[in-house]
């Protein structure tokens, strides 16, 4: 997955602790991020990895300011572990987020879940989508650059296909999934197409604080309160804004 910069590409790899170390690539490292400037080889910049239970990744996806990688791990299929929503995952079957500062990475959150496919940061960076093996759910995390934070799972009834791949519409209003049975499904009325192949999409609803607004929660432009110092805003062409709320020109400051 190539960063927003264009400058920078993330490769995921099998980087468990089962998984020997050759071509240079030592065990447990998982992610590694190379420069690419269009005249040389790629450079390698940072390497990062939990190196845990056998892992390795199977998707992996950069936010879209840049700074952050979320990465979905398989782990060990013997080991289980408690503390996700789920109530006991395997091993290393994790959705993790590390931050690039534009030379190394390093590991901000992580969360337990079963084996992902598939996962796509939201257009504003604060979600992150996966699409899960064996059960077909869709999930939902908050990030908030610090946490992942569970919100809500999504599933077709009486559906056992995998979700291969999850992408954001670029307005953040819908997500597009596509799901794969597997092997052993019948088919859907003799059609050839095995029951859950298919594409499918979910619209995604938002809720904002509605709560009043004091001063240490907003943004104030100009010299202070107590002046009557004006300050001209002015966005530049490809900037992301996102305003919730009310934007107020009050003069009696």
């Amino acid at each position: 997955s190539w960063n927003p910069d264009g400058k920078h590409l993330a490769i995921g790899i099998d980087g468990g602790s089962s998984a020997p170390a050759h071509n240079n690539i030592g065990v447990g490292e998982e992610l590694r991020v190379y420069r690419f400037d269009t005249s040389s080889t790629p450079t390698l910049f940072g390497v990062a990895g939990k190196n845990q239970g056998g892992d390795h990744v199977y998707d992996l996806d950069w936010s879209p300011d840049g700074q952050y990688v979320a990465i979905g791990t398989g782990g060990n299929p013997i080991l289980p572990v408690d503390g996700s929503p789920d109530g006991g995952v395997y091993y290393g079957h994790e959705l993790r987020v590390y931050r690039f500062d534009g030379s190394s990475l390093s590991g901000v959150a992580s969360s337990n879940t079963w084996i992902m496919y598939s996962l796509s940061w939201s257009p504003d960076g604060s979600y992150i989508a996966i699409g899960r093996a064996s059960n077909g759910f869709l999930r939902i995390y908050r990030f908030d650059g610090a946490a992942l934070n569970y919100l809500s799972d999504f599933n077709k009834p009486q559906n056992i296909a995998d979700v291969q791949s999850v992408f954001w519409r670029p307005d953040g209003k819908y997500i597009a999934i596509a799901t794969n049975a597997g092997p052993g499904v019948p088919d859907v009325e003799d059609t050839g197409i095995a029951t859950g192949h298919e594409l499918r999409v979910y619209e995604v609803g938002y809720q904002f604080d509605t709560t009043g607004q004091s001063y240490d929660k907003g943004i104030v432009f100009g010299d202070s309160l107590q002046t009557d110092g004006d300050l001209n805003v002015q966005v530049l062409a490809g900037a992301h804004v996102k305003i919730a709320g009310s934007v107020l020109d009050d003069s009696s400051f």
